[in-house]
C-alpha cells in the first residue's frame, strides 16, 4: 500500500509525497541531516510530516517506502504517545514561548543513550518561539550534536529562528497542494454526518490560503462563525454602529492569531477592489457591498499604512514578545474608526 493512500492516517498527505520519498531516501542511505527545519504556512501539515518521519525512523521494521509496520514494539509505543527515544517540545500554552528549561531537557535526552538501540529524536513545534536562551541552549548541541541525533523544528519562515540556528539546519519548505487535493483531503477528514456544502469547503480552503490542517480546522473549529462575526463587527464600525473599545473586549479573548489573519483577508480584498473594481477577485464575497463602500471612500495609501500596522503587530504577537493583546486590539479597531471618518 502507498503510504499515501492511507486516508485515515496521519502520513495521508498526497502533497508531501516527494518531500518524503527524499527523505527517505537519505534515511535509507545513512545520509539524514542531524537537524532538519520544516518550514511552511500554518496547517500545511508540518506536525504530521515530522511526527510520521520520526515514527517511520523508530519503526525496528518499516516497509520499504517508509510505511511503519504498525506491529513492533516501537510502532505500539509510539501509537500510545510513549516512545522513550522521542521527545515532542511545544509552547507551555498557547502565545507563550519555550524556554530555556524546555530545551535543556531535550539536551539532556539526545545524550542519554537510546533505549531502543536507535535514534534519538526531538521535534520542536513553534521553534521560533524559542526566547534568546533556549535558542542559544540548543545552538550547542545542534553544532556538536550526538551520534544517530535527529532535531526537527517546525517553523513559518526561516526569519523568525535566530541566523545561526537555521544555518545549521537542512531546511524542507513544504508548499501549498493544489486545491483539487486538498478538497478531496477535506472531504475524507470530515466526519460522514457533516453539513458542510462544497461552497463552505471552498471558503474555509480560501480563508486558510490552501493550508489543508488550517481549513480543516476552520470547519471543525467553527471559524466561519467567528468570521462572520469580526466582519459584522468591522462593518458597523466602518458605518460608526459600535464602540471599537466593546468589540475588542470580545475579540481579543478569542484566538488572536486567527483574528489577525481575517483581518488581513478583510484588507486585502478592499485593496483588490481598488486595484481591480472586480468583485469576482474577493474572497469574502458575501461581504462584497462594504467592501466596495469602503474601497471607494479609503485611498490606497491610508490602507496600505492600516496594512502595514496590523502586519508589524502581528510579527509581535509571532515574536511571542510580552504584549497587552486587548490594548492592541483596541488601537487597531479605534485606528480602523478614524480612517473610515476621514
Amino acid at each position: 500500500m502507498d503510504i499515501y493512500e492511507q486516508s485515515s492516517d496521519s502520513h495521508s498527505m498526497l502533497w508531501q509525497k516527494d518531500s518524503w520519498q527524499s527523505f527517505w531516501k537519505a534515511k535509507q542511505n545513512h545520509h539524514l541531516p542531524h537537524a532538519l527545519l520544516l518550514l511552511g504556512k500554518t496547517g500545511i501539515g508540518k506536525a504530521s510530516f515530522a511526527k510520521s518521519f520520526a515514527h517511520a525512523i523508530l519503526c525496528s521494521s518499516p516497509h520499504p517506502n517508509g510505511l511503519p509496520c504498525d506491529k513492533c514494539h516501537a510502532c505500539h509505543l509510539i501509537r500510545a504517545g510513549s516512545h522513550p527515544d522521542l521527545m515532542y517540545i511545544t509552547a507551555e500554552s498557547a502565545g507563550n514561548i519555550i524556554k530555556i528549561e524546555q530545551i535543556r531537557e531535550a539536551v539532556r535526552f539526545v545524550n542519554e543513550t537510546s533505549m531502543q538501540n536507535g535514534f534519538k529524536i526531538v521535534i520542536i513545534n513553534n521553534a521560533h518561539y524559542m526566547n534568546h536562551y533556549a535558542a542559544n541552549a540548543l545552538l550547542k548541541t545542534l553544532e556538536e550534536p550526538p551520534p544517530n541525533t535527529l532535531f526537527i523544528l517546525l517553523s513559518i519562515g526561516a526569519k523568525h529562528l535566530p541566523a545561526t540556528i537555521s544555518s545549521r539546519c537542512q531546511k524542507l519548505i513544504l508548499n501549498t497542494p493544489d486545491p483539487v487535493v486538498t478538497l478531496n483531503w477535506l472531504h475524507s477528514q470530515l466526519p460522514e454526518s457533516h453539513s458542510f456544502t462544497k461552497e463552505t469547503q471552498e471558503m474555509a480552503l480560501k480563508l486558510a490560503a490552501g493550508a489543508p490542517f488550517k481549513a480543516l480546522s476552520i470547519l471543525t473549529d467553527d471559524i466561519l462563525s467567528y468570521r462572520q462575526m469580526v466582519y459584522e463587527g468591522l462593518t458597523a464600525l466602518s458605518l460608526s454602529q459600535n464602540d471599537p473599545l466593546q468589540l475588542a473586549a470580545q475579540w481579543y479573548e478569542r484566538d488572536i492569531e486567527t483574528l489577525f489573519h481575517l483581518l488581513f483577508y478583510w484588507l486585502h480584498d478592499i485593496l483588490k477592489l481598488k486595484f481591480t473594481q472586480s468583485p469576482s477577485v474577493i474572497i469574502n464575497i458575501d461581504f462584497k457591498d462594504i467592501l466596495i463602500k469602503i474601497a471607494e471612500k479609503l485611498d490606497t495609501s491610508t490602507l496600505l499604512s492600516y496594512l502595514t500596522d496590523v502586519q508589524n503587530r502581528y510579527s509581535k504577537i509571532v515574536s511571542s514578545l510580552n504584549l497587552n493583546r486587548q490594548l492592541l486590539v483596541e488601537e487597531l479597531l479605534i485606528r480602523w474608526v478614524f480612517i473610515n471618518k476621514i
